[in-house]
This record gives structure tokens, sequence and C-alpha cells, in this order.
């Protein structure tokens, strides 16, 4: 019996080229090479993967990374300003202005409001922001 996988990775290196050889992907890495704090946000799973990029980037670089992992300032946060707000309010409080900061934002969908809200309130703030 044959089983039809559920990947294809034929050709993994040619994507891959096509990927890195992109004008935005050059952009991220120059953005990422300037900041000098990076903020990573994501839901349910993409928290998991901002949360362990923060900390494989932190053990593998000099930068600066955050996630948002206390799930006592989660609640505290939605509790007072709601879901949507969650990330835009704890940027707020733990950007630094004088600093170059980057937010890394991990989505499904692009359409979680929350994500949206942080990205619209670090391009307000004139954080380095992609997607």
């Amino acid at each position: 019996m044959f089983i039809k996988p559920k990947c294809n990775f034929e050709n993994l290196e040619e994507k891959i080229s096509n990927i890195i050889n992109q004008k935005v992907w050059r952009n991220f890495i120059s953005d990422f090479k300037k900041a000098d704090n990076i903020f990573m946000i994501g839901n349910g799973g993409n928290w998991a993967v901002a949360s362990h990029g923060a900390a494989d980037i932190s053990r593998l670089t000099t930068k600066k990374v955050y996630s948002l992992d206390s799930p006592c300032y989660i609640t505290s946060l939605t509790n007072d300003h709601g879901y949507e707000r969650l990330f835009s309010k704890w940027l707020e409080k733990c950007y630094d202005r004088k600093k170059k900061n980057l937010l890394i934002a991990f989505s499904g969908s692009g359409n979680s409001p929350n994500i949206i809200d942080a990205l619209n309130w670090s391009k307000k703030k004139k954080i380095l922001n992609k997607f």
C-alpha cells in the first residue's frame, strides 16, 4: 500500500533559495540587523513559535528579544484592555523609544485582531515591523 506524503520536500533547496532571494527577505534581514530590541508575538501555536524564537535569538545573538510569556501579565492586560489590545498594550509598556525596535508577528490567517492592532500601533510609533 502506498501512502501519499503530507508534505512535498522535493526541490526544497530551490524553494528556500527563492524565498531568501526576494527583496522582502533581504529587507527583513537588514531590519533585524539594525534592531536593538526585538518583540515577537503570536496566538496559540504561533505564540509558541514566537516564544521559542525569542529564546533562540536571545541565546544565539547579542540581541535583546522579548515574548509575552507571563500568564499573569497576559490576563491582567486582557482584563484591563481587552484581548484585541493585548499586544499593543504590552508593547506600549515595554518598548524603548530611544532604541531601534523590531516587531515580528506570527499569524496563520493574518486576521487576528490583536496582531493587527499591534502592527498598527507599531507603525504609528515608527517601530520597524514585519509580518
